[in-house]
């Protein structure tokens, strides 16, 4: 709930303004996968895991000029988790005692430099700052729920290509492969000792979308 807020908050303040002085609007959706994943269940002795890295979420973006150059401003939502089993081994095989799910919630803002490759296709590299709230959930055991709130920053690439285009060339639907490197630096610790934590995320993202141009619409109407 509190990474839901954050997300409309952020929404609500930065992008609107930014559609009102450019009129173009993108939505996409996307399947992702953690290639890198610091924070995941390690197996072991007790332990069963399924790293299930899959994470899945949106993004709206919008594109402008800074300092004369190309700019894609994206925000985006992602939700994932993974799960573990500890059991204890006996004469007949294992017995599960309890499950903990690692769950994420994640919001990126991202500024993309835009450079086209062709009349389609766009490459776009940048900088992205992330807020992501993990918890851990145990399950059929009495132990609180662990919540850390982490702020990190990183790098963010992106290939991009038109496949289809309608109304007069003023929207297409894009596909594009997103790649994002997250480094959190900076934890919610609530009194807890984090010096060792390390948080590293290393997402690949297939994204389809739809893009806008309103400006365009307009002058068609």
């Amino acid at each position: 709930m509190l990474m839901k807020i954050l997300f409309i908050s952020i929404f609500a303040t930065i992008l609107p303004l930014q559609l009102l002085a450019q009129h173009q609007i993108s939505v996409s959706l996307f399947p992702g996968y953690h290639v890198i994943n610091t924070d995941e269940f390690v197996p072991s002795t007790r332990y069963d895991t399924f790293k299930t890295n899959f994470i899945f979420g949106g993004s709206i973006s919008t594109r402008t000029e800074i300092q004369g150059y190309p700019f894609e401003i994206s925000l985006g939502y992602s939700q994932g988790k993974s799960k573990a089993y500890e059991y204890y081994s006996t004469s007949e095989g294992h017995w599960y005692n309890y499950s903990a799910d690692l769950r994420y919630q994640k919001i990126p803002l991202e500024a993309l430099f835009i450079h086209p490759i062709s009349e389609k296709t766009n490459v776009l590299a940048g900088v992205n700052v992330v807020a992501q709230y993990r918890t851990m959930v145990y399950n059929n055991i009495s132990i609180n729920n662990d919540r850390l709130l982490s702020f990190g920053i990183g790098l963010t690439g992106k290939l991009q290509t038109k496949l289809i285009t309608f109304k007069g060339d003023t929207g297409h639907i894009f596909g594009n492969l997103t790649a994002r490197w997250t480094e959190y630096l900076i934890h919610n610790a609530r009194g807890r000792n984090v010096g060792d934590f390390t948080l590293r995320h290393v997402t690949l993202a297939p994204q389809i979308g739809v893009s806008w141009n309103l400006a365009q619409q307009a002058s068609h109407n």
